[in-house]
């Protein structure tokens, strides 16, 4: 009998074994069909990248926040913000185009350093003309032209972020997005002791940080692509050849990625200007926090436009498995910062979790709206149909930037934050409309 006992006691174990083992075999199956898929082994890296990216930029903002003051911190979100305004509008809609063209490309080395040559080039012009006329539209970024090393830091930071920024979106054109996983990390754990490093240096030295990183992300991107393009060596080059037929999608989207990231550089600027420093850091943690979930449709839909062009016959099926995978990650997500915002807040200090967490409630719950119209503007980016596209991005940038300028002065923050999520839920609403009456 005991004898007996045991044998079947022993079945059983060995029947939950199997039951796991199975489980498992399951997982590892479904995991490995998952990412068998470009669409989705793209957009996974690329969210990992973004996502990594945003942690790694948070501690950084962690230890900023601790050891230097906020109207430092303020000041300096304030200089990276014109930094990325600049570099938004030096790219020619040329990260895009590299997207679109590098797949169908022969000479890929040419497109690329065409690319970083002409970027290059209108970055610095642009950068020196923001500093010239400062006095004109932000007074409270005079420090560039008073201080020469904050003007040579500026100058140098701008140019390098426009080139490493394009040369991390040759990329996903190349199908190899796991690169830019590699230099994102490499770059980012690199940031993390500068601030204690060059903390002598007060506000600069977190400027000065940020240049270092950049610098390191562009040579290492450098080294990276050489491995999806043999021989690979940055030449300054412009072909005429290769620009032809890229201008006019390369224009529609330069004018559409501009207006797409005006509210969020603008904001800052705006902030800085009306409000106080220490308003503009408050704002730029609940901003760089919610960027973790807006990195997600971004993420998605860059490898979405990507496969759309290598496997044009399997675009629809693609645009579903896009879609169903962006809220399958955004909606959790949203729900997370949402309700445990204030104990992200708390790793950058108490003033931040009190000060930050309402506009970060706001911007996360904007996470959703935002994720429809990426998806839309996807598609037509695909199609070439760029007008639909100047649409959506010039509503957004137009109606979120005026209601901030309405809202900011009365509400402070939470003002701003209304308005934005209010521009993108009308716009959502509108795209979902024009869906079900399939006029996509």
């Amino acid at each position: 009998m005991f004898c007996e006992t045991t044998l079947r006691s022993h079945e059983n174990q060995l029947l939950r074994l199997c039951r796991v083992f199975m489980v498992i075999k399951t997982i590892e199956k479904y995991i490995s069909n998952f990412l068998s898929q470009p669409l989705y082994k793209n957009a996974l890296y690329l969210i990992i990248n973004s996502g990594l990216a945003a942690v790694l930029g948070s501690l950084f903002w962690i230890i900023v926040a601790r050891i230097y003051s906020p109207s430092e911190v303020g000041l300096a979100t304030a200089l990276i913000s014109a930094t990325g305004l600049l570099t938004t509008f030096s790219k020619l809609g040329f990260d895009w185009s590299l997207i679109r063209f590098l797949p169908t490309e022969n000479d890929k080395q040419g497109l690329i350093n065409t690319s970083l040559t002409i970027v290059g080039i209108v970055t610095l012009v642009l950068t020196l003309l923001f500093v010239s006329g400062l006095r004109l539209w932000s007074p409270a970024l005079l420090v560039i032209q008073q201080d020469f090393a904050v003007f040579a830091a500026f100058v140098i930071f701008s140019v390098v972020s426009s080139l490493a920024a394009l040369q991390n979106t040759a990329f996903v054109g190349l199908r190899s997005s796991k690169y830019s996983l590699y230099q994102s990390v490499i770059s980012g754990l690199l940031q993390l002791p500068l601030p204690l490093i060059l903390i002598s240096f007060g506000m600069l030295g977190i400027f000065m940080s940020k240049i270092v990183v950049s610098v390191t992300a562009l040579i290492i991107a450098i080294i990276l692509v050489r491995r999806v393009v043999p021989k690979y060596v940055p030449i300054p080059t412009i072909s005429k050849r290769i620009i032809s037929p890229m201008v006019r999608f390369s224009i529609s989207n330069y004018m559409s990625e501009n207006l797409d990231s005006l509210p969020g550089l603008l904001f800052p600027l705006i902030i800085v200007n009306i409000l106080t420093k220490e308003s503009n850091a408050y704002f730029f943690i609940a901003w760089s926090i919610a960027n973790l979930l807006f990195v997600i449709p971004i993420g998605i839909c860059s490898s979405l436009l990507a496969e759309g062009v290598y496997e044009p016959q399997e675009f629809q099926k693609h645009i579903w498995r896009a879609i169903k995978f962006t809220f399958l990650l955004v909606v959790p997500a949203t729900l997370i910062i949402f309700f445990f915002g204030d104990k992200i807040l708390l790793l950058f200090g108490k003033s931040y979790s009190k000060s930050s967490m309402q506009i970060l409630q706001i911007l996360a719950l904007s996470s959703i709206p935002f994720a429809i119209s990426r998806v839309y503007v996807t598609i037509k980016r695909v199609q070439l149909k760029m007008v639909p596209v100047l649409v959506v991005y010039a509503s957004s940038a137009i109606f979120s930037l005026a209601l901030s300028l309405i809202l900011l002065p009365r509400m402070g923050l939470r003002g701003l934050g209304i308005g934005w999520l209010a521009t993108q839920t009308v716009i959502a609403v509108v795209l979902v409309i024009k869906i079900i009456r399939k006029r996509v």
